[in-house]
């Protein structure tokens, strides 16, 4: 599986490579939280929000965020609940539990 390399300008895209084909909780037939469960692209922030910026190091963001979302990929295999929020990536609207400032739903 080919992936683009990251530029400082642009949002960083984050996959999961290994292992090739994660696996699901019993019961569900994709995987939680991601953009894309065949390429395995997982949702570490949401574009719109504004939440990562070029400025950003990834070190300080990307890579805790990332530790993160496995840690609740590992609960979600053995509970089959999603324990944290997040937007619903089929309908793009807002999960009950995620929360925002007023200023950013104004944008």
């Amino acid at each position: 599986m080919a992936h683009e390399v990251f530029m400082k300008r642009n949002a960083p895209k984050i996959y999961v490579v290994r292992p090739e084909k994660l696996r699901l909780a019993t019961g569900q037939d994709k995987l939680p939280h991601v953009f894309s469960t065949p390429e395995q692209q997982i949702c570490l922030f949401y574009p719109g929000f504004k939440e990562w910026l070029p400025s950003n190091l990834l070190a300080r963001t990307i890579v805790p965020w990332a530790s993160e979302w496995l840690m609740f990929y590992e609960l979600w295999l053995i509970t089959g609940e999603w324990l944290v929020g997040g937007i619903d990536h089929t309908s793009r609207k807002q999960s009950s539990d995620f929360s925002r400032s007023e200023s950013d739903e104004k944008e």
